[in-house]
């Protein structure tokens, strides 16, 4: 089985503006790529032509923001790809639900996006790969999205480097004087929680250690240099690749229910029982994989054909103006003291969007749970 690993950046690519060090997204990606058992081609959506897709049996999808129009059609056709879900792609905000300029999305702390970018993409593949059931609950919740076959490995997917640097500093806690710093981790994303977790430090007399704008070696080496880490964000953080990092080289790690890992069932195990978990992560990505791969493609319907045609996408939006109106509608009801965004924003934002929902029972969609949200204090 020949893999064609797709994805908008690696590790070790050029970073953009605002962003100096690779993201969570990256360093899941590479370790996965790592511990894949078969041949396997890594290729970045920019520059990638559309007709080397026969060329591979399997596609897996991380990050796509850069993929042209051609080659997501193309994808589609091919009908042999496996969606990699690190966030929320479907969703505007990307999941961001606190920083955005939208009420709904804002006060309900749902996604409500129509995502007819991706709709294709999703009806067309062979699977979903979720990191945790929390993130994979805001999928089921948006009542436009249709949840295909899907599995949750549970957690982010670390490296066989970092295992060894954990292994090493297991070894080291043992001889070292305990130390009593705790951390907190500085953004300027409010949906990361920075003052909130500040603020639960200095309630309980801390002055926490800040990490802010390092690299990826050196928020390690403050981790393991640590006794705690509290990071409370104030919104959805779907997988929480920070709180696994920490708990494995020895912090006590205080979070709360928006952390997806916190409310997977092995994260309450006891530590050893916990690495042999984490450990095989990599490897249960890769035999879903192949078990995604074994199924054989569904027929190509009819929708499949016409999912990046301009005439399809107007038809679409006609059709379902209706529930546009009616989206905005429920909006006029949500009073704007809630929401501390820059009005000029929001009217930028909203005279920008534009939204064609599928679904004519929203309102009933309005009344099911996210799905499991059980970690509240979180002690390793």
């Amino acid at each position: 089985m020949k893999v064609l690993f797709l994805s908008d950046k690696g590790v070790t690519d050029e970073r953009s503006a605002g962003a100096g060090h690779p993201g969570g997204a990256e360093l899941t990606d590479a370790a996965a790529i790592e511990a894949c058992p078969f041949p396997l081609e890594v290729a970045r959506c920019a520059g990638f032509r559309a007709s080397r897709l026969a060329e591979f049996d399997v596609h897996v999808l991380s990050n796509l923001t850069t993929a042209s129009d051609e080659l997501l059609a193309g994808l589609c056709r091919q009908q042999r790809h496996i969606m990699f879900e690190h966030d929320v792609r479907i969703c505007y905000y990307r999941g961001n639900f606190p920083g955005s300029a939208d009420k709904v999305h804002r006060f309900a702390q749902r996604c409500v996006c129509a995502a007819r970018h991706w709709r294709c993409l999703f009806r067309s593949a062979l699977g979903t790969i979720y990191l945790t059931h929390r993130q994979l609950g805001v999928y089921a919740a948006n009542p436009f999205f249709e949840l295909g076959p899907s599995i949750v490995l549970g957690s982010s997917l670390m490296s066989r480097r970092f295992f060894q640097r954990a292994a090493q500093q297991r070894a080291r806690a043992h001889a070292a004087a305990p130390s009593e710093q705790t951390v907190v981790v500085w953004s300027k994303n409010e949906i990361k929680g920075f003052a909130r977790s500040k603020a639960y430090c200095e309630a309980r007399g801390i002055l926490p250690l800040v990490i802010r704008a390092m690299p990826h070696a050196d928020v390690l080496d403050t981790l393991a240099q640590s006794h705690r880490l509290v990071y409370l964000p104030n919104g959805l953080e779907p997988a929480g690749r920070l709180l696994v990092e920490a708990r494995m080289l020895g912090c006590e790690v205080i979070s709360n229910d928006h952390s997806g890992v916190c409310g997977e069932s092995w994260w309450h195990l006891p530590n050893e029982m916990a690495l042999r978990v984490l450990q095989d992560a990599p490897h249960r990505f890769w035999r879903s994989v192949a078990r995604f791969a074994s199924q054989r493609p569904a027929a190509t319907a009819p929708h499949l054909a016409g999912c990046y045609d301009a005439r399809y996408i107007k038809k679409q939006r006609a059709r379902f103006a209706k529930h546009v109106e009616r989206l905005a509608s429920w909006q006029e009801y949500l009073p704007n003291a809630l929401f501390r965004g820059s009005r000029a924003v929001v009217a930028r934002r909203s005279a920008a969007r534009v939204v064609s929902n599928t679904d004519t029972d929203e309102a009933a969609s309005w009344g099911r749970e996210l799905g499991p949200q059980q970690a509240t204090g979180v002690v390793a």
